[in-house]
């Protein structure tokens, strides 16, 4: 009797540890409220402050990534958001995100840089240039 139920507990627990919340992370797109230009004291850290459209009210947890494209000083960036199996049938249709920040070196005497982004099923550019003033911080 005792290898019975040691039988029958054995799949119970396999079955209890294949269970839970499932999240992945999916691609977002911003919401654009700022201008296409910016100019940026260069030298250090630049920061970009985008916030994340809201596809899905599943959507969960916005970050973002920056990186070369190896283009001329282009950088792209790439929205990312969470979304767990157990939000998909949320009941609100839409969801709202404040800014998520990247953050990304440039040189003291950077020439234009493009930050390429997606939004609106498009892509969207944000053009940088250095004055050695300005501050460090644009927002798309």
């Amino acid at each position: 009797m005792k290898k019975l139920l040691a039988l029958a507990l054995v799949p119970a627990a396999l079955w209890a540890a294949g269970c839970g919340d499932t999240c992945t992370n999916k691609p977002a797109e911003a919401r654009v409220t700022g201008s296409a230009n910016c100019t940026v004291a260069g030298g250090g850290p630049v920061t970009i402050n985008v916030t994340p459209a809201c596809a899905s009210c599943a959507d969960d947890a916005p970050k973002c990534d920056i990186s070369a494209t190896g283009t001329g000083g282009s950088q792209q960036l790439d929205i990312q958001v969470r979304e767990c199996d157990s939000n998909k049938g949320c009941s609100s249709a839409s969801c709202t995100f404040g800014a998520v920040s990247c953050s990304f070196s440039v040189p003291a005497a950077c020439g234009p840089v493009q930050v390429i982004y997606r939004t609106g099923g498009t892509t969207g550019y944000l053009n940088l240039t250095c004055d050695g003033t300005s501050p460090n911080s644009c927002t798309i």
